[in-house]
């Protein structure tokens, strides 16, 4: 549900800025990361860690397990990064590029040996089709460290290329006997 506090139909006519962008982004929230669960991508049961059971990851929200999603992937490139922050974490482009990489290891991420921050996120931003996902948000948006965008983004990310294998039919049973309960 969408929860809207001081915001009246006054504010949307008279174009306030700051309200309209509050509304479309609750919006966009309920249609993009309610797609991110279990049942629409049961891959996600990849995520659970070794001293978890199945309904740990089904109680996670979708931030959780965007966060926990690029984690294993940080991971099995053993690479000691961890995303913790949607904002300062990704303000360097690095834990996107080795994403994007791992995603698809014809992604470009030789821009990383620059050291200006602007020109590795637009380099990052051209590489991102090569997974077959759209780009919502602008180089900036990145450098400035827009953790709403930065969700958008890796939601987007995550819906277009998963990259995790397929469960067994027993862990889908499973989650599904999980889910039923919960």
């Amino acid at each position: 549900s969408i929860i809207f506090v001081d915001i009246t139909v006054n504010d949307i006519l008279n174009e306030n800025k700051a309200c309209v962008i509050e509304l479309v982004s609750q919006i966009l929230r309920q249609i993009i990361f309610k797609r991110i669960s279990v049942q629409e991508f049961p891959q996600i049961i990849r995520l659970v860690q070794p001293h978890e059971e199945i309904g740990d990851i089904l109680r996670l929200g979708p931030d959780d397990i965007l966060k926990r999603w690029v984690n294993y992937h940080m991971s099995q490139l053993q690479i000691k990064e961890r995303l913790k922050s949607f904002s300062e974490d990704l303000k360097d482009s690095k834990i996107y590029a080795l994403l994007l990489r791992k995603l698809n290891p014809k992604v470009d991420i030789s821009f990383m040996n620059n050291q200006n921050l602007y020109i590795r996120a637009q380099r990052l931003l051209k590489e991102v089709p090569k997974i077959g996902a759209n780009v919502y948000l602008k180089y900036s948006d990145i450098v400035s460290g827009n953790a709403n965008l930065n969700k958008f983004f890796l939601a987007e990310l995550f819906l277009s290329c998963i990259g995790l294998s397929d469960p067994t039919d027993e862990e889908i049973k499973k989650a599904n006997t999980l889910m039923d309960e919960i």
